[in-house]
């Protein structure tokens, strides 16, 4: 791998003086290949990250490199939000064996390694960084953004289409699945208010934001980004956490939605722990078609993938979640009711 980004990056900054080292695989991800690597180009040296798409055969999800290549590009040139600096990309994997990005390697550690070392107390003041991190693609100018990513034609449309996912799940499951097929009809009767479309990082969640050695928060891989409603990333936040605490949103949910209120503008009737709850289960479904698909691909034997196998295993638990959010959101407006009365 070291001579092929060698070469490749040869051929982008028209010189033969670059050497590769250092190559070194980068875990926590499942739908990409990672790695980071020091380039040496005309005697300057960068630490840089390449993220090449994996065989269809091994891929647990299937996402488009050439797609989040162009939001990334498009969002490293507006700065609005913190991105690494893009670099280059081979579209069709001639060069690096696969369709990949080359970026700016961020160094320092992940939100999620930091807030692991912060006391319980502490981590108040993350939250709030996290918050306004969070607020920043609501701003985003959707005009700025690249033609590959889709613009729902409104609001009420992309949520219907969301809801459609959970149906097409429940149809394209290799068996019957009564709980794909309840949350589809229980998103479809609790649509909350209308919020604005914005730009959705789509997996949004610790892991995913740097803090590099200047205290800068930068946040990564963006290959769901896309756009929708702001509150999919909150809930993405909030289902990542109870999978893989400590919490930063779940630290106390009111207080993060009542700062995100306060930041962009949004009421506490669209923004509240209830319609985080609803986003944290409605995009899920896009995503459990692809996964089922690949689980499919598994038992014909045309996928080899370890996460396809290990998503079997965890439906069960994705049925708990399901069904503790629905009871939980049910509990809040109940609780609302009253309060009101």
């Amino acid at each position: 791998m070291d001579k092929r980004l060698a070469r490749f990056l040869g051929r982008q900054m028209s010189t033969d003086a670059v050497e590769v080292t250092d190559v070194i695989p980068l875990v926590g991800g499942y739908s990409c290949a990672t790695a980071r690597f020091v380039a040496t180009i005309d005697g300057r040296s960068h630490r840089l990250v390449v993220r090449a798409s994996l065989p269809a055969d091994r891929a647990p999800i299937v996402t488009d490199r050439s797609r989040e290549w162009d939001l990334l590009s498009a969002l490293s040139r507006s700065q609005t939000i913190p991105v690494p600096r893009t670099w280059f990309f081979d579209c069709d994997g001639k060069d690096l064996g696969a369709p990949a990005i080359i970026t700016d390697f961020v160094e320092g550690e992940s939100l999620l390694a930091r807030a692991d070392r912060t006391s319980a107390e502490d981590r108040g003041a993350l939250s709030e960084q996290l918050c306004g991190l969070a607020t920043t693609l609501t701003a985003a100018d959707l005009r700025t953004l690249p033609s590959s990513v889709e613009r729902p034609s409104s609001w009420g449309s992309y949520i219907d289409d969301q809801i459609g996912q959970w149906r097409l799940a429940a149809t394209e499951h290799i068996e019957p699945d009564p709980f794909i097929e309840f949350v589809a009809a229980w998103l479809a009767r609790n649509v909350p208010p209308e919020a604005p479309l914005t730009l959705v990082h789509g997996d949004f969640q610790a892991p995913n934001v740097m803090i590099d050695e200047q205290n800068g928060w930068c946040l990564i891989d963006w290959e769901f980004g896309h756009v929708g409603d702001p509150r999919e990333d909150l809930g993405s936040l909030q289902f990542n956490e109870l999978a893989r605490p400590p919490a930063l949103f779940n630290l106390d949910p009111w207080r993060f939605c009542a700062s995100y209120c306060e930041r962009t503008g949004f009421t506490s009737e669209i923004v509240n722990p209830a319609t985080v709850a609803y986003f944290s289960l409605l995009p899920t479904g896009r995503k459990l078609r692809e996964i089922l698909r690949q689980v499919r691909g598994l038992l014909d034997g045309r996928n080899e993938s370890f996460v396809s196998a290990y998503a079997v295993a965890i439906l069960s638990t994705l049925h708990q979640h399901w069904m503790g959010s629905v009871a939980a959101i049910e509990s809040m407006r109940a609780s609302s009711e009253m309060g009101q009365r």
